[in-house]
């Protein structure tokens, strides 16, 4: 398998049929918005390639020695063969001194009609060097859980890189005054 990343605005089109269908309206920024902080340096914005085919999407942002894996996925049909366990093998290799936190829906309440999706997807993390922090976030009102690869990652390290990225005005929308 030859894996790689590349500049996500020479797939746009793919990047967009992908963005749609893996995420949740609520939790969708506008891909302008994404293109444009990637532009602008504050975040990287990567089409994943697998044996020169558009294979999958990844956002990151970084602060210091933190980076957050934002939006990350993989196309339907290539899903179930390692590329999703070889992109984050390559993610922690792309940062190597740095510790590497995400979101995921949380796990707290066994009663959500996705939880056994949700399960699955701490243990496909967990596989990739990452750990439940036991930190929980609310996101434009919609509760996450952080995943780590440092248990040293603090809620405040996450909202940081948070204001950092939407700057004061969107933050406050989508965070509120967690702290």
């Amino acid at each position: 398998m030859a894996l790689e990343f590349r500049d996500a605005r020479k797939y746009k089109k793919q990047i967009a049929g992908l963005y749609h269908r893996a995420f949740p309206l609520m939790e969708k920024l506008p891909l302008a918005f994404l293109y444009r902080r990637a532009k602008r340096g504050i975040g990287s914005f990567d089409a994943i390639v697998e044996d020169g085919m558009f294979s999958g999407l990844m956002y990151t942002m970084k602060l210091e020695k933190l980076v957050c894996l934002y939006y990350f996925a993989i196309e339907e049909n290539r899903r179930g063969r390692g590329t999703g366990g070889e992109v984050i093998r390559m993610l922690r290799e792309r940062y190597p001194d740095c510790a590497i936190v995400l979101l995921i829906e949380d796990t707290s309440d066994p009663t959500v009609s996705n939880y056994t999706q949700r399960i699955g997807r701490v243990g496909f993390y967990e596989r990739g060097g990452f750990r439940q922090l036991r930190i929980h976030i609310k996101e434009a009102g919609v509760a996450y859980e952080l995943l780590g690869t440092d248990s040293s990652i603090t809620k405040a390290d996450y909202l940081l890189l948070m204001r950092k990225f939407f700057g004061g005005l969107l933050y406050r929308i989508l965070y509120g005054r967690q702290k």
